[in-house]
């Protein structure tokens, strides 16, 4: 477990924001640990909630982005019952790795 990195917290932000969620305190984001998702090795991103009910995954928003090497990439916020952000999405479209996430805007 590890906390949010500066690209990772501009992300949430960013896309619960897009999702009409509300804006969580700064407490709440330092105090956020995460897990890098692991999967098939195809997607990456993170798990801020490794305990939500995974048989109820909704997906309440996504941003669309280009990688450094010109890749199309797709980041998508999934939220449990309650609408609390359990994990992020990374999806890069030829299946490469992400090679650098940006800082997004938040206002």
């Amino acid at each position: 477990m590890r906390t949010l990195t500066a690209e990772e917290r501009s992300l949430l932000l960013y896309l619960m924001r897009k999702a009409g969620l509300q804006r969580p305190t700064d407490t709440w984001l330092d105090e956020r640990r995460v897990e890098d998702l692991r999967g098939d090795g195809v997607r990456s991103g993170f798990v801020l909630n490794k305990h939500a009910d995974r048989d109820f995954d909704n997906l309440v928003s996504d941003v669309d982005f280009t990688d450094v090497d010109g890749i199309h990439v797709l980041a998508s916020l999934f939220v449990d019952r309650n609408n609390n952000p359990y994990e992020v999405e990374i999806w890069k479209v030829d299946d490469t790795p992400l090679l650098v996430l940006p800082v997004f805007p938040n206002p």
